[in-house]
C-alpha cells in the first residue's frame, strides 16, 4: 500500500511565484481628486456665476420688458428689439464698432506679429519683453488720461511737435476723421506689447529642425 505525503495548502500571504520572485502587486487605483478639483474651482465658478451669467440672464429678461425703477416691469416680447432694428442710431453705432474692432484687430495682429519675429531672430532679452508688457500692464485710466494730455488740441505734446514743424494743428479726440482712428491707435499701443509675447512663445515652441526642413524644401520669408 503506497504511502501519500500531505502537502499543506500555501499561506494566503506565501510568495508562489517560481524561483521565489516576489509576485506583480495589483496595481493601486488612481486618487480621486475630483472634490479636490471642485473645491478649487468653486471660487472662480461662484465669481462666473454670480458676475456673469447672471447679469446676462436678467439683462435678456429686462430687455423682453418695459422696465421702470419705480415700478413692475410689464413684459412687452419682442417690442424693444423691433424698436431697436429700426433706429438708425443702432446701426451707426455697430457701423462705428465694427470699424473699431477691424483696425485694432488687424493693426495689433501685425505689428505684434512683426515684434515677435524681430524678438525671436535678433533678441531674446528679458529686459525687452518686460518693456512690451508695461503698456498692458498700466491701468486703463491711466492710459486714457496719458494720451489725453498727448493728443490734447491745445496743451498736447503732439500738436506741439506738429505746430514746430509748421503743420498746424490737429484734433485728434474732436475731428469726425481722426476721432477713430486715435482711440484705435491708443488700444493698439496697449495691446500690441502683450500680442507680441503670445506669438513668441508660441514661435519658441516650433523646433528647430521644422525650419532647416523647410529651408531645405526652398522656403524664404514670404514663403
Amino acid at each position: 500500500m503506497g504511502a501519500h505525503t500531505a502537502v499543506a495548502p500555501p499561506h494566503p500571504g506565501a510568495d508562489t511565484s517560481p524561483g521565489g520572485a516576489p509576485a506583480p502587486r495589483r496595481p493601486r487605483r488612481p486618487r480621486d481628486d475630483r472634490k479636490a478639483a471642485w473645491l478649487f474651482l468653486a471660487p472662480a465658478l461662484l465669481g462666473f456665476a454670480l458676475f456673469y451669467a447672471y447679469p446676462t440672464v436678467r439683462g435678456i429678461y429686462y430687455s423682453l420688458t418695459d422696465y421702470s425703477l419705480i415700478a413692475t416691469p410689464d413684459f412687452v416680447g419682442g417690442d424693444n428689439y423691433s424698436r431697436l432694428i429700426g433706429d438708425e442710431q443702432f446701426w451707426n453705432a455697430l457701423q462705428v464698432t465694427g470699424y473699431y474692432v477691424l483696425v485694432n484687430i488687424v493693426s495689433q495682429t501685425l505689428l505684434a506679429l512683426v515684434l515677435a519675429t524681430l524678438m525671436h531672430r535678433l533678441t531674446r532679452s528679458v529686459a525687452l519683453r518686460a518693456m512690451l508688457l508695461v503698456p498692458w500692464l498700466v491701468p486703463n485710466v491711466t492710459v486714457g488720461l496719458l494720451w489725453m494730455w498727448l493728443l490734447d488740441t491745445n496743451l498736447g505734446l503732439v500738436n506741439h511737435v506738429l505746430n514746430s514743424l509748421g503743420m498746424g494743428t490737429t484734433g485728434f479726440f474732436t475731428s469726425p476723421d481722426w476721432a477713430m482712428p486715435s482711440v484705435a491707435a491708443v488700444n493698439t499701443w496697449a495691446y500690441t506689447g502683450y500680442t507680441a509675447l503670445l506669438l513668441y512663445a508660441g514661435m519658441l515652441q516650433v523646433p528647430q529642425y521644422l525650419y532647416e526642413s523647410a529651408s531645405l524644401d526652398g522656403a524664404g520669408e514670404w514663403r
